[in-house]
């Protein structure tokens, strides 16, 4: 198949036609704990809070620092800090996470 030609029945959207992008939140270090929900900065679990902001697993793409770009998934019950973006999908039923992970992370290496 020629590269810039897609299958029969497929279409062409926008990240945000799929998914709403938003970043977390914000959160101090001083405020992070010994214990509690993980707490996931750009790449990673960074400390703990006492609350989440997520219930499910989400897939993030870092927005800060060296990490820019990557594409991680979160943990569940996870509170994710304004140096990811956060990807919810509107429809389940058309778009897998598991698709989204891993077409993101070929999409970026091409």
């Amino acid at each position: 198949m020629a590269q810039n030609k897609l299958p029969k029945d497929w279409k062409i959207k926008r990240l945000g036609d799929l998914c709403n992008i938003v970043y977390g939140k914000g959160l101090l270090t001083k405020n992070l704990k010994e214990i509690g929900y993980p707490v996931f900065g750009a790449n990673g679990i960074i400390g703990f809070n006492d609350k989440y902001l997520f219930e499910e697993i989400r897939v993030l793409i870092s927005c800060r620092g060296a990490y820019s770009g990557k594409i991680n998934f979160s943990p569940p019950k996870c509170y994710v800090t304004n140096n990811s973006l956060v990807l919810d999908i509107k429809d389940t039923n058309y778009l897998n996470k598991n698709y989204l992970f891993y077409s993101l992370g070929a999409a970026k290496k091409n």
